[in-house]
């Protein structure tokens, strides 16, 4: 199965006025909130399970266990300002999330694969204050009974959308979002429309052992 990788101007995000009535109708029934970093631990385990929904049925994928979720936010909070990872809720109930990472390639291209001795600090530098112009977005998910609705996919564009400013603040010009399911016609359709390109196709293979 193959996996697209999608690069995105963020002054060519647009919505055509169509798009806009339905992001619009939808917005009514949604809200979009920042994660809360007193209750971080606990926020995380909310994108866990959101994520495991989402992807449960997608070929070869594999529950995450609490565990790794936490150790993955360990390493996140420190990496990601609290208004680049966005919760989506329909009546108080999680129902989807986005996650905006800054480019770390762009920021440690000149430490020469070490952090040590001074590379965390220039990392970290880079990162919270001089800046990077380009972001990723590593971890995205929709609840399964979300997922293929009308809404799903609307659901999906208010979180990008929720970015805009975030980025624009930090002068990050441009994004990838990575792996969108090449089966995922409705969120590859929507991102197509709103002016991202597929520039990476990533292709997984299965060997019996």
């Amino acid at each position: 199965i193959d996996l697209l990788a999608w690069w995105m101007q963020r002054t060519d995000l647009t919505f055509s006025p169509a798009l806009k009535k339905l992001m619009d109708q939808v917005r009514k029934k949604v809200t979009i909130r920042c994660i809360n970093r007193q209750r971080f631990a606990e926020e995380m385990q909310i994108l866990r399970e959101i994520f495991n929904s989402g992807w449960q049925h997608n070929w070869g994928f594999v529950p995450f266990t609490e565990h790794e979720f936490a150790t993955m936010g360990d390493q996140l909070k420190y990496l990601v300002p609290d208004d680049m990872i966005y919760i989506a809720e329909i009546d108080s109930a999680p129902c989807a999330f986005i996650v905006g990472l800054p480019n770390i390639n762009e920021a440690i291209a000149d430490l020469n694969g070490s952090l040590f001795p001074f590379g965390w600090a220039k990392l970290l530098w880079r990162l919270k204050v001089s800046g990077v112009r380009t972001a990723r977005v590593p971890l995205m998910g929709v609840r399964d009974e979300y997922q293929f609705s009308r809404i799903g996919p609307v659901i999906a564009l208010l979180l990008i959308e929720a970015l805009r400013d975030p980025f624009a603040r930090r002068k990050i010009d441009a994004l990838e979002m990575s792996w969108i399911l090449e089966t995922n016609t409705g969120m590859n359709n929507m991102l197509e429309r709103i002016g991202a390109e597929p520039y990476k196709r990533y292709r997984l293979y299965e060997k019996q052992i």
